[in-house]
């Protein structure tokens, strides 16, 4: 269940997104920082898994393809939601 903490951080955020950016404004704050914080915890959470987990090495191969994968994901639902590009 642990490992898949991730992933679900990941469909919080695309869920979050879906939900919140048809109503969404320039400059609406209270949309964008439940996105804000998840990119950082996903990486806690990674690094929490690999500390506790053995073998380290599939929870940090997991770590290295989810999260560039995430960030992308992450950066376009801000887009979104702020309704600004980068």
């Amino acid at each position: 269940m642990a490992k898949s903490l991730p992933l679900l951080l990941t469909c919080f955020l695309v869920a979050w997104t879906a939900i919140v950016y048809p109503f969404s404004k320039y400059g609406d704050r209270w949309a964008m920082y439940p996105a804000l914080i998840v990119f950082p915890a996903t990486i806690l959470v990674h690094a929490w898994l690999s500390a506790v987990s053995r073998p380290r090495t599939q929870t940090l191969l997991y770590a290295l393809l989810h999260i560039p994968v995430q960030f992308f994901i992450w950066m376009g639902c801000l887009m979104l939601i702020s309704k600004d590009s980068l």
